[in-house]
């Protein structure tokens, strides 16, 4: 019975994993999409408002991706 809770756990801390790498191929995805709408705007548009709102919605995205793969290192290394 111990063993069965034991695997049920690993399993859904596995399905965390998942929806975590998923999460983070979106957001790389946005990311990307941002910075390449950056690099097709004019120079002098770049440094527009739109412009930086792309920069920094990338950057962002990017902590984000980060911040999200240093939780999910975690949550891999939990043992039950």
């Amino acid at each position: 019975m111990a063993k069965s809770k034991k695997t049920d756990r690993e399993n859904r801390r596995n399905d965390a994993v998942e929806l975590l790498k998923q999460a983070v191929g979106i957001i790389d995805d946005l990311k990307e999409e941002c910075l390449e709408s950056f690099g097709n705007l004019p120079e002098n548009f770049q440094q527009s408002e739109r412009g930086e709102l792309l920069e920094t919605a990338a950057t962002t995205l990017e902590e984000v991706q980060m911040g999200i793969d240093d939780q999910m290192s975690l949550l891999q290394e939990v043992e039950f």
